[in-house]
C-alpha cells in the first residue's frame, strides 16, 4: 500500500544512492532502486538466490535478481 511506501521511504534523501533494477545484478535490504515500470523502490527481503521483494509506491514486487547472463549477450 502507498502508506507501507512512505513508512520504507522515510529514511530516503536526495542524495541517497538509488540503482537502476536490473535481473543480472544483486541487491542487499535496505538498498533504493529505481525500475522503468514500478518507479522508486526499496528492497525488504532476499526471498532467494534469485528473488528479492521490493516495496513500490503501488505496492510489494518480487522482482528475479542474480540472474546469469547468457553467454549471447
Amino acid at each position: 500500500s502507498a502508506n507501507e511506501w512512505k513508512t520504507f521511504m522515510k529514511d530516503y534523501g536526495e542524495d541517497s544512492p538509488v540503482r537502476t533494477y536490473t535481473a543480472f545484478s544483486g541487491y542487499s535490504v535496505g538498498e533504493f532502486v529505481e525500475h522503468p515500470s514500478f518507479g522508486l523502490g526499496k528492497v525488504i527481503e532476499i526471498t532467494g538466490a534469485q528473488k528479492v521483494t521490493i516495496v513500490f509506491q503501488d505496492g510489494r514486487k518480487t522482482l528475479i535478481c542474480n540472474r546469469p547472463r547468457s553467454s549471447e549477450e
